[in-house]
């Protein structure tokens, strides 16, 4: 995930990552697309996600997307 990381850096180009882990999702990317039964159900800016992830009682997500989380890698 780095190496990709720096090639989007690099590139400036858009990785998509599609994933059902909330810290990878935390870690990696800048905007969130959630999909329920295929179909695009939200949109918006990681942060705000997670923020909302964390109201669930998902404790594994950090507080904000730069957060160290490789000990859940």
């Amino acid at each position: 995930m780095d190496l990709l990381t720096r090639l989007r850096t690099e590139q400036q180009m858009t990785l998509v990552l599609v994933s059902h882990q909330h810290h990878v999702v935390a870690r990696y990317t800048d905007t969130v697309h959630h999909l329920e039964n295929g179909r695009l159900a939200d949109q918006a800016p990681t942060h705000e996600v997670i923020e909302c992830f964390r109201d669930a009682a998902d404790d594994r997500v950090p507080a904000r997307p730069e957060a160290d989380v490789s000990e859940h890698l």
